[in-house]
């Protein structure tokens, strides 16, 4: 399950408000000394995804990952976004 709070819809509905918004991808972003994290990009959908509606926004996983790390929540951080998962990454 994906879910999304009030502030990250709005930002992307502040950033899509002129264009049809393509699928939003979770996918692991490495960090050189930090680890790993969840990040959020534009992506296209494959068969090995699990597709959620979220917010008027169509939001993809890869279906490994999300076995991986569970439930993950996308909430806007006012920069950008910050997303956490029920299973952390390892």
């Amino acid at each position: 399950m994906i879910t999304m709070d009030e502030s990250a819809k709005s930002i992307l509905d502040e950033y899509f408000e002129k264009d049809n918004p393509p699928p939003l991808r979770v996918y692991i972003r490495p960090r050189a000394t930090l680890g790993n994290i969840l990040s959020l990009q534009p992506g296209s959908v494959s068969e090995h995804d699990a597709v959620f509606q979220v917010g008027g926004y169509t939001v993809v996983i890869n279906k490994r990952l999300q076995e991986q790390v569970g439930s993950v929540s996308i909430e806007g951080d006012g920069k950008g976004f910050a997303l956490s998962s029920e299973r952390p990454l390892s």
